[in-house]
C-alpha cells in the first residue's frame, strides 16, 4: 500500500511537472516578444538619432528604463490616463546612486504626466518622436481618428513609432476570431487593416511610413507576431492645416494650455567635463579607501584599517586610470582620515593607514552630491535608528523627489 501510494505521488509529480512545463512554453515566447519590443524600439531611436521622445501608454514605466540606458535620450516624457499605476512605479525612473557615481555625459530629463493621449500638451510639441508601444488597441474605435490627429496633426512630431498586435498571428496562440491577447484590447488589426491605417496617416498628414515588425512567423502569411510602423515627417509639407472630424481643413491651434498634471519629474546628475583625470583618479581611491575602511568597521568593528596599496591598484576602477606608485601615494595623502602612507620598500608594498572610521560621513563625490544636515523633524527619528543599529553617518541630498535615507 506504502509502494502504491509512493508511485501515485510521484504520477501526481510528473503530471504537475508537464503542466508547469507547459505553462512556461506558452508564457517564454510572449516574454521574448515583448523584450523584442523594447529593444527594437531603442534600435529605432539610436540609428536615427532621436533625443527628446514621449512614450504614450506608459504604464509601469517599462520602456524608460530601456530608453534611459541607451545614453543618447535627453529627454522622456511618459504620458498614462492611469494616475495610481504612474505613482505607483515613478520609482523605476528615480536616479540611482550609481548616477550619482557615474553620471551622464549628457542630460537627461525624466517628466511623467497623468493625462489623456486625446488631448494635446505643450510639452509634447515637435519632438523627435511619438512612441506608442502596444496602446491602439487599448482605445475604442471610435477613438483612433482623434488619437492620429492629436499625434500627427497637432503635436507633430518628426518621428512617431507604433506597434499593435497582429491578428493574422492569433492562430498561431490558438485564439479563435473576436478574441485577443488581452482583456482591455477594443480590437486588434490584421496586416492588411494595418496597413490601410498607415496609408490614411501618409496621405492625411504627409508622413511617409516604414512597416516591420517582432517576431518571426513559421511562414510569411502569419506576418509578424507584433507590427510596428515608422512613420517620417515630410519636409516641405503645409504643415498649418489639419484634418478635422468633418473632413474640412482649418488652421489649428498655436499654442494649447497645459492640460496634462506632472506627477513626478527627474534630471539626472551630468559629468563635469572639466574634472582632469588626476582628480577622477583622487575620486576614485576617495571612494575605494571609504569604502574599504567602513566595510571593515561594520563587519569587523574596526575603527582603524590597513590597507596594502597593491590591493587599491588592483582594483577596476584604479588601474583604468594606470597610476605610478608615486602618484597614487601622492594623491592618498589627501584622502579622508588617511594618516600614514608608506611604500614598503618595494613598488606596490606599500600600506594605507586610516583612522577614526566611525567618525567618516557619507563620501562626497566631485559630482552631484553634498553632505547635509536632515530636517528637524527627522533628526529624532534618525537618531532612534542610529542607536538599534550602532551606526553613526549623515545623508545624501539625492535630489527633491527623493527621500532621506
Amino acid at each position: 500500500s506504502i509502494l502504491h501510494i509512493t508511485m501515485f505521488t510521484l504520477h501526481i509529480t510528473m503530471i504537475t511537472l508537464h503542466i508547469t512545463m507547459f505553462t512556461l512554453h506558452i508564457t517564454l515566447p510572449n516574454l521574448h516578444i515583448t523584450m523584442s519590443t523594447l529593444l527594437q524600439v531603442c534600435e529605432v531611436c539610436r540609428k536615427h538619432d532621436i533625443r527628446r521622445v514621449a512614450d504614450l501608454g506608459c504604464a509601469e514605466l517599462t520602456l524608460e528604463a530601456y530608453l534611459k540606458a541607451t545614453g543618447t535620450i535627453t529627454e522622456i516624457n511618459s504620458v498614462d490616463i492611469d494616475r495610481d499605476i504612474l505613482q505607483q512605479c515613478a520609482y523605476r525612473i528615480r536616479p540611482l546612486i550609481a548616477d550619482r557615481i557615474s553620471p551622464r555625459k549628457e542630460s537627461l530629463m525624466v517628466r511623467v504626466l497623468h493625462g489623456s493621449v486625446l488631448d494635446p500638451d505643450p510639452r509634447l510639441l515637435n519632438l523627435d518622436c511619438i512612441i506608442a508601444i502596444e496602446l491602439i488597441e487599448h482605445l475604442q474605435p471610435h477613438q483612433v481618428q482623434p488619437f492620429s490627429r492629436n499625434i500627427f496633426g497637432n503635436l507633430k512630431p518628426h518621428h512617431v513609432l507604433i506597434s499593435t498586435p497582429n491578428s493574422d498571428f492569433n492562430t498561431l496562440f490558438e485564439l479563435t476570431p473576436g478574441h485577443f491577447r488581452h482583456w482591455d484590447h477594443k480590437f486588434e488589426w490584421s496586416q492588411a487593416e494595418f496597413k490601410e491605417y498607415c496609408e490614411g496617416i501618409e496621405t492625411r498628414f504627409g508622413y511617409s511610413v516604414e512597416r516591420f515588425g517582432v517576431g518571426d512567423p513559421p511562414t510569411p502569411e502569419y506576418g509578424y507576431c507584433s507590427q510596428f510602423a515608422f512613420f517620417t515627417r515630410r519636409r516641405g509639407r503645409d504643415e498649418d492645416k489639419v484634418e478635422t472630424e468633418n473632413d474640412s481643413e482649418v488652421s489649428p491651434k498655436t499654442y494649447y494650455d497645459e492640460v496634462y498634471e506632472v506627477v513626478e519629474e527627474f534630471n539626472y546628475p551630468v559629468a563635469d567635463p572639466n574634472i582632469s583625470p588626476e582628480d577622477k583618479l583622487q575620486d576614485a581611491l576617495s571612494y575605494e579607501i571609504r569604502g574599504i575602511a567602513m566595510d571593515e568597521y561594520y563587519d569587523e568593528g574596526y575603527d582603524s584599517s590597513t590597507i596594502p596599496l597593491s590591493r587599491l591598484m588592483d582594483l577596476p576602477a584604479i588601474r583604468q586610470f594606470e597610476p605610478t606608485l608615486e602618484q597614487m601615494m601622492r594623491l592618498v595623502r589627501g584622502c579622508e582620515l588617511v594618516i600614514e602612507v608608506s611604500d614598503g620598500g618595494v613598488p606596490c608594498e606599500g600600506d594605507v593607514r586610516v583612522e577614526k572610521v566611525s567618525e567618516m560621513g557619507p563620501y562626497i563625490r566631485t559630482n552631484n552630491l553634498e553632505l547635509v544636515e536632515p530636517p528637524e523633524s527627522e533628526k529624532e527619528s534618525e537618531s532612534e535608528e542610529m542607536e538599534e543599529e550602532g551606526a553613526e553617518g549623515g545623508h545624501y541630498v539625492l535630489d527633491d523627489n527623493e527621500c532621506w535615507g
